[in-house]
């Protein structure tokens, strides 16, 4: 049996490049016509886009748009025809000589279809030349539109001066009652010691007699404090109720009037020490009121 040589492989890839195409390829061929015809349109736009010469196809056609020396040419022509300082001739007419375009912002079409007056050039345009041109090149019309506005620091000022006087007059107007203020001032310095008709020494036993009482209330809670010392803390709590309950469970009547005895006897005392409190009281204003009265007789 022969060997293949490489020979006998390029005879069958010849017959198969022969054979007649099947019914799938003949059904795409339309459809790769298309998908080129696209690419080759897609390439003549990006050609154009990109700074080609190619004529641009469909959507991709851009319209012409005018160049930005030829528009400031434009913007300044327009601001010398309105600051008066224009050429003379039809307003329609640019530098060079040649008409505006029937679409231009300076022609302005009226009802019936004819060209009217020069519209007045966009308010943004004539601000940014003013912005980029220095102030010498202003023409009288940027000048006659600040003069109204030239005048408003002299009226304020006006009005300022106008106005300065009242905060003065206020202050006139709230004089009186300021002064009257004053007047009913002195009059209560002047009646205070009336408003209490007693006797001078009335009022030193009374303020005596206060001192005391404080002193003594002072002394009853400390003497309340000593017979029957405060739980401190949370031991001593315990303790007092232990006992009580140790007392109720193993005590008897007995022990109740016992009890009951001893806090007979305990309030006998709490009222003998109040009354010795208040009879020393009475005697020591007693005592006040008669050094009083000798100190003050002639």
């Amino acid at each position: 049996m022969p060997r293949n040589s490489w020979t006998s492989f390029l005879e069958e890839e010849e017959a198969g490049a022969r054979r007649e195409p099947s019914a799938v390829e003949v059904d795409l061929l339309p459809e790769l016509e298309r998908l080129r015809r696209e690419r080759r349109e897609l390439e003549a736009r990006m050609d154009q886009l990109t700074g080609g010469t190619s004529t641009p196809v469909g959507d991709a056609r851009r319209y012409p748009v005018t160049p930005l020396a030829q528009r400031r040419t434009e913007d300044a022509w327009w601001a010398r025809r309105r600051d008066g300082a224009g050429v003379a001739g039809d307003p329609r007419t640019r530098p060079g000589g040649q008409d505006l375009p029937a679409d231009s912002p300076g022609r302005r079409v009226t009802g019936r279809g004819e060209s009217g007056e020069v519209e007045p050039f966009p308010p943004l345009r004539t601000q940014q030349r003013a912005l980029l041109e220095p102030l010498g090149r202003i023409g009288d019309g940027d000048a006659r539109s600040e003069a109204p506005l030239s005048g408003l620091p002299d009226r304020f000022t006006e009005l300022e001066d106008r106005f300065t006087p009242l905060p003065d007059r206020f202050t006139d107007v709230d004089t009186p009652t300021a002064g009257a203020a004053r007047r009913v001032e002195a009059l209560t310095d002047r009646f205070t010691g009336l408003q209490d008709p007693r006797p001078l020494r009335d009022r030193f036993t009374e303020r005596m007699r206060r001192r005391l009482q404080a002193r003594d209330r002072l002394s009853g809670r400390a003497a309340a404090l000593a017979e029957d010392p405060p739980l401190r803390s949370a031991r001593d709590r315990y303790e007092a109720r232990r006992e009580e309950l140790l007392a109720l469970r193993t005590g008897g009547s007995g022990d109740l009037d016992d009890r009951s005895i001893r806090g007979r006897v305990r309030a006998l005392a709490r009222l003998r020490m109040k009354r010795e409190r208040e009879a020393a009281d009475d005697a020591r204003v007693e005592r006040a009121r008669a050094r009083a009265g000798s100190g003050g007789e002639p």
